[in-house]
């Protein structure tokens, strides 16, 4: 069975800090505002492979 690919509009918008939990892992190649936003949506113990070109990822610090 054939995974799911989402268009990139649904993921362009700026993520809020934390969302709800969908995803357990993912593959991002394009960096920027939607690695922030798969970030923000990540299962407890998620991995994620990614590119964080040009040094800028929008997401809050809570160190």
């Amino acid at each position: 069975m054939p995974k799911p690919c989402y268009p990139r509009s649904e993921y362009i918008e700026t993520p809020r800090p934390l969302e709800k939990q969908l995803w357990a892992g993912a593959i991002d190649t394009v960096g920027d505002k939607l690695l922030a936003r798969v970030l923000a949506q990540m299962n407890y113990n998620g991995t994620v492979a990614g590119l964080r070109p040009g040094g800028r990822l929008p997401v809050a610090d809570y160190r």
